[in-house]
């Protein structure tokens, strides 16, 4: 998505997703205005992220579907199988027999 990020993410403490993603946007920030040329100047994400914990593997599923399924939502692609593989939480031969959003059945 040009406009904003999704991750589902494992913690083992309750400081680390803060963190990472924290240490994420100030980089990304950075960067993006060296390549730009900005002087540094600006701010480049709007809001703070979104955390929430997974309640069970039901759960799970729901927000891996969510997100591989959003470009498609977003109008980048038809079907979720014809996203590239960055936009991608697996592949179709990794995904035989299980119900993951790769799956077209």
């Amino acid at each position: 998505m040009p406009d904003h990020w999704h991750f589902v993410v494992r913690s083992e403490t309750s400081n680390q997703i803060s963190e990472f993603f924290r240490r994420l946007t100030v980089m990304h920030t950075m960067r993006w205005h060296a390549h730009y040329e900005t002087g540094g100047t600006g701010h480049l994400c709007q809001g703070l992220f979104k955390s929430f914990p997974i309640q069970s593997d039901g759960h799970l599923l729901t927000v891996m579907r969510y997100v591989e399924r959003n470009p498609v939502g977003g109008n980048f692609a038809e079907l979720a199988e014809d996203l590239p593989m960055e936009f991608r939480l697996c592949s179709p031969p990794a995904c035989d027999g299980l119900p993951l959003a790769c799956d077209s059945r």
